[in-house]
């Protein structure tokens, strides 16, 4: 699977992605640190890539049309050893909901 992670989140977290044997990118690495969600958006369909964010407008746009999943992550305000912890702890329960093709995934404390 492929990965893009917002702006939002940090670049560890896409390093982290990639340790899982997944590609993935952040915004940053790809010269998009400052696009706006409909960029975002584009990047991650020409990508093949599921959007990583904590952005609450795509969970919005994924249900007004057809394109990439979202993984919304919902955790608050957290250290990023907190939010990799997390995501680790759920990581196989969003793969699985991912590849049953639910368009929108949440990832909550």
């Amino acid at each position: 699977m492929k990965f893009l992670v917002d702006q939002q989140l940090p670049r560890r977290l896409a390093a982290w992605i990639r340790s899982q044997g997944h590609e993935a990118w952040h915004v940053k690495d790809l010269g998009m640190l400052h696009a706006e969600d409909p960029d975002i958006w584009r990047g991650a369909e020409a990508r093949g890539a599921i959007i990583v964010t904590k952005d609450e407008d795509f969970s919005v746009i994924v249900g007004a049309r057809a394109g990439p999943q979202v993984i919304w992550v919902r955790v608050g305000n957290c250290g990023n050893d907190f939010l990799i912890t997390r995501m680790a702890d759920v990581w196989p329960v969003l793969l699985a909901e991912l590849k049953a093709g639910i368009p929108l995934v949440e990832v909550r404390r």
